[in-house]
């Protein structure tokens, strides 16, 4: 399945992973970062979720970071990836919040991925529908209009599932349709005693 996402995007993002095609078999989880542009760009993965059993993780360039308190990447280097190994289980789950900055108009996005690939790290576990043909499963770039641009990649034999999702938060005005009606609920009740 393909999101592409040409608006701004709330992060943090929640992504799962249906890996239950690949339950039992060992790979790498891949997190990349790779800086093209004069904008500032970095994210933080944390909240990880999901019967996967990682690894020592391996971190390059200006990445940080545990399992357990999360990583961090930043664009002070060109490459920066934090590759986890791992023992797949039915769900692998994690959230991504993001601080991107606007690239120059002829300047390449800096641009963060997400791979599935083999435990040495040669090859992807599955072809994806990755216009790049990297057969990334999730992409993420802000282009020079300032558009946030999220897109996720199925496996192209539709085995394993890639759903990202923001959470919603209530806009402030949203706040006072909500207590309107829970004051007006407990007036009633008071009046009923």
């Amino acid at each position: 399945m393909l999101l592409a996402c040409q608006q701004s995007i709330a992060t943090p993002i929640d992504v799962t992973i249906d890996t239950s095609a690949l339950s039992g078999l060992s790979g790498t989880l891949v997190f990349d970062l790779i800086d093209s542009s004069t904008a500032s760009s970095s994210l933080t993965i944390n909240n990880f979720s999901g019967d996967f059993v990682p690894g020592s993780p391996s971190l390059t360039g200006d990445a940080s970071g545990t399992i357990a308190a999360g990583f961090s990447l930043t664009d002070s280097q060109f490459f920066n990836e934090v590759a986890v190994p791992v023992q797949f289980g039915n769900t692998t789950g994690f959230s991504l919040d993001f601080s991107f900055g606007t690239p120059e108009p002829l300047e390449f996005p800096d641009e963060f991925s997400v791979f599935l690939l083999t435990s040495d790290m040669s090859a992807s576990l599955f072809g994806t529908g990755d216009p790049s043909g990297a057969d990334s499963i999730l992409t993420y770039y802000v282009d020079a209009n300032g558009t946030a641009n999220l897109s996720t990649y199925d496996a192209s034999d539709g085995s394993v599932t890639i759903r990202a999702s923001t959470a919603t938060v209530p806009e402030p005005s949203s706040f006072a349709l909500m207590i309107v009606p829970l004051v007006s609920i407990l007036r009633a009740r008071r009046k009923a005693r």
